[in-house]
């Protein structure tokens, strides 16, 4: 089985990566992992501040990712 792996940071430009990705795997009959990384904040500080908590941050992504995917799930059928 073959997968193709698109990053994506949810700009325009990466949608139109994921767009000809998912071209691409509907004419060789491959898969695509979409794939999203993010840093989590750290406080430079003695006093740890909390700038975002992991929690908002993930479920901002994962709906962000979700979205992305119900765009392009259609498609792809």
């Amino acid at each position: 089985m073959k997968t193709i792996v698109v990053p994506t940071d949810f700009s325009a430009i990466s949608n139109n990566a994921i767009d000809y990705a998912v071209d691409l795997a509907k004419a060789t009959g491959c898969s695509i992992l979409l794939f999203h990384a993010y840093q989590v904040p750290v406080s430079m500080t003695d006093v740890p501040i909390v700038l975002l908590s992991v929690e908002d941050l993930q479920k901002n992504n994962e709906s962000k990712m979700d979205e992305v995917k119900r765009i392009f799930e259609g498609k792809n059928r």
